[in-house]
């Protein structure tokens, strides 16, 4: 696509945003919700939350361990189901976008618009502005 836009000499906008400890803040209730609406459900669905609900973490610094606190939002990075999950919680990021297009690729995403008029601007900014809600 960029390339395109270059080639023809043609101006575009681009964000792209990095969303940071990403797998440190999807809500299990909210992946489940979503698990459901995408028919991820019965004796799957209920394996892939059991698997993400109940755990707990401590933090170990020296010879000291802290007490142990219930984790309600986390995907435990390495798993082979961390980016996916991911990537059903933001798989619906662009739904309400309708000016540019939304890529994503695991906690990376682009919003892009090519722009004819500077008076596109404002559709760019309403796209963006939608995408992080």
């Amino acid at each position: 696509m960029a390339s395109g836009v270059m080639k023809d000499k043609q101006n575009a906008y681009v964000i792209y945003t990095d969303f940071a400890k990403a797998f440190d803040k999807c809500d299990h209730g909210i992946i489940a919700l979503k698990m459901r609406s995408k028919g991820i459900s019965g004796k799957v669905g209920r394996w892939i939350f059991n698997f993400l609900a109940d755990r707990t973490q401590s933090v170990i610094v020296s010879t000291v361990k802290s007490r142990s606190s219930t984790v309600k939002s986390l995907v435990p990075q390495g798993t082979v189901l961390a980016p996916v999950l991911l990537f059903i919680l933001i798989s619906d990021i662009d739904k309400d976008t309708n000016y540019s297009t939304v890529s994503s690729s695991a906690d990376d995403i682009s919003n892009f618009m090519i722009v004819d008029n500077i008076k596109y601007t404002a559709n760019f900014q309403f796209d963006v502005n939608r995408a992080f809600q």
